[in-house]
């Protein structure tokens, strides 16, 4: 018999075992607790909290984006408002940590980021 076909039985093998079975072979073979049902359970807590990381990261970007719309809605131009400033900041932060298109360079963001700044903190002086 060839190794591919050995393999391929032995896969089938031990597809076919019940998870008892399994154990028993996998303990006969020197492993004396088999941690299968741990892992198990262990990967369906992280998949379920990465998924539960996902929706908050998905609802604060929502929120941060509302946030953005809300500033530019009520913006002036030469004195922003310190919410303004703080989306704005909170937005570039996010593009200069997550942001991996072509379209936008990350000097761009710093740009964007400090040029608000300076006009809060020319406010600030006065």
């Amino acid at each position: 018999m060839d190794t591919s076909k050995y393999f391929e039985e032995v896969n089938r093998f031990i597809d076919n075992l019940s998870d008892e079975e399994f154990d028993d072979l996998l303990k006969e073979s020197g492993i004396d607790n088999c941690p299968y049902e741990d892992y198990r359970k262990e990967f369906k807590t992280i998949i379920k909290d990465d998924a539960k990381r996902r929706k908050i990261k998905e609802e604060s970007y929502i929120s941060l984006i509302c946030d953005l719309l809300f500033a530019y809605a009520n913006k002036d131009e030469d004195f922003p408002h310190a919410f303004e400033v703080e989306k704005i900041e909170q937005a570039c932060d996010l593009a200069l940590e997550e942001y991996k298109g072509q379209k936008y360079s990350k000097k761009f963001f710093e740009v964007v980021k400090e040029r608000v700044k300076k006009k809060q903190d020319g406010l600030q002086q006065y």
